[in-house]
């Protein structure tokens, strides 16, 4: 198997050559296409299976199909352990031609000696640490005389008994399964659901002290109420909760159930909302992929008549070329409108977030430069002039329908509220590895009012353009969250009657 001089000058350079590996090629970055292995009588030893070519690699390697679906650079694993003892590095290197080279290598017995060690020193820290604790908290056992439960945090709704509970907790916590290490407070006592929001809030301040919950009632399974309230507090690094039963008077436990009414009152009013707000959730989403579903079908009709037109040399004969050149631009833009239509179909986790990109190398001249051609036509029915001044020798990774529309969005505001006869300048630069995109024009700015709403999902600070343009408020929102979904950062500067930049730094 022959290897690219970019993975042989990888591997001298990690000095791999020298070691037992095992090589393997992908023309797909999914499917096993060629490999060999140095110094290795089977990959067997190495806790490797199901060598052959045409076997998808997580098959041959399950530790490496996570990594594989995500890595779009070169990477290291290291430190996997395959059999008991065995641990390898495995380095994910891209080709010159779009595959993918996996080398495994196994580490030494030294390496495995290191492991042992690091593990052993990982157990008596552990022991050390739990000794301490258990230090601490045999100091509590003298609360339960007073009635005091001690509870310490461990874990995200998971808290630990630390004294011998004292008989109103047994009597309570019996029925539910009551597992001293593991017990889910807020679940056992539906009150503390609130009071341990606050409780968090307190143990990650600088506050000094305690914190006190409200009295709440509580009826055990035997009938009898009781009256409790809880405390939260900081010892050292120890997050607790201390719940103590009280002995109060009529009128205190009138007001107490007057409370719990209200409580409840206002629970059942928030889950009567929250289900009024999912319905409508669920009607934006189903309105959301009805339109992207039922506009696919047009515009790729209309796609297909393109290719066959700009395919045809008797039209291409009969038309100037400035007119197909027209024609080009238009099927270029109804294509990218089907790309974004696709994102849009995804508008849910776009604005959660966690929109899935599609990354690519893209040079940002050509960017800049098939954006303004887009819209030659809107600047010259205004008089605006388009200028750019972009360095050729930037890329950036990005997904480039998704960011082709933020560059048409803010072109297409820039010409909107821009004079007949005005100027819109474009520029990118690198400056300290960052780079910068500027679209600045000469219109007429903006209010303190309109610029602090105008990357909100539903701006209402927006108005008409200079020809009476209208607008929906929702683009530079959707802007801000494709630049937020990159990495990337997007602001603006603008002044009344002297124009505005908006400015993105990747």
């Amino acid at each position: 198997m022959k290897l690219p001089i970019r993975l042989l000058d990888y591997l001298k350079e990690k000095e791999i050559l020298s070691k037992a590996a095992i090589i393997l090629k992908s023309e797909d970055k999914r499917v096993l296409s060629d490999f060999q292995m140095n110094g290795i009588e089977s990959p067997d030893q190495m806790g490797i299976s199901d060598l052959g070519k045409g076997k998808l690699l997580e098959s041959i390697a399950p530790f490496l199909d996570q990594a594989i679906s995500q890595s779009s650079v070169d990477v290291i694993l290291p430190n996997i352990e395959t059999l008991p003892g065995v641990y390898l590095d495995a380095h994910m290197i891209h080709g010159d031609e779009d595959d993918l080279w996996i080398v495994i290598v196994e580490k030494g017995e030294a390496a495995r000696e290191l492991q042992k060690i690091v593990q052993k020193s990982n157990e008596l820290e552990l022991q050390k640490q739990q000794l301490h604790s258990r230090k601490k908290e045999t100091g509590f056992q003298i609360l339960s005389s007073f009635d005091y439960a001690v509870f310490r945090y461990i874990g995200p709704n998971k808290f630990a008994l630390l004294n011998s509970p004292p008989e109103w907790v047994t009597r309570f916590l019996a029925m539910l399964g009551f597992k001293k290490d593991a017990i889910d407070l807020a679940s056992h006592f539906a009150y503390l659901e609130s009071f341990l929001v606050e409780a968090m809030e307190f143990w990650q301040s600088d506050q000094e002290g305690k914190l006190k919950s409200s009295l709440w009632t509580e009826t055990d399974t035997w009938g009898k109420d009781y009256y409790l309230e809880a405390y939260a507090l900081k010892l050292d690094q120890t997050r607790l909760i201390v719940i103590e039963p009280k002995d109060i008077d009529v009128s205190e436990k009138q007001a107490i159930i007057q409370k719990a009414r209200e409580k409840s009152l206002d629970y059942e009013r928030v889950v009567k909302e929250e289900e009024a707000l999912q319905k409508l959730v669920d009607l934006k989403d189903q309105f959301v992929m009805i339109v992207s579903h039922d506009l696919r079908s047009p515009v790729s009709t209309a796609l297909g008549f393109f290719n066959l037109l700009l395919d045809d040399d008797e039209f291409i004969d009969c038309n100037s070329e400035k007119h197909i050149r027209y024609l080009r631009i238009i099927y270029n833009e109804i294509e990218n409108l089907l790309n974004y239509n696709d994102k849009v179909y995804s508008w849910i986790n776009l604005e959660l977030g966690n929109i899935k990109l599609e990354l690519v190398q893209i040079n940002l001249s050509e960017l800049v430069d098939h954006s303004l051609n887009a819209f030659e036509a809107k600047a010259a029915a205004k008089n605006i002039e388009l200028e750019a001044t972009v360095d050729d020798r930037i890329t950036i990774e990005v997904d480039e329908s998704l960011f082709r529309n933020v560059m048409y969005n803010l072109l297409g505001n820039a010409i909107k509220f821009t004079q007949p006869g005005g100027m819109i300048h474009v520029s990118g630069a690198e400056k300290d590895q960052q780079i910068s995109i500027r679209i600045k024009d000469s219109g007429i700015g903006m209010t303190d009012a309109i610029k602090n709403e105008i990357f909100s999902n539903y701006s209402t600070k927006h108005s008409k353009g200079t020809a009476g343009e209208s607008g929906t408020g929702l683009g530079l929102g959707i802007c801000k969250k494709i630049v937020d979904a990159h990495g990337f950062n997007i602001s603006v500067e603008s002044e009344v009657g002297k124009g505005t930049e908006f400015i993105i730094e990747i």
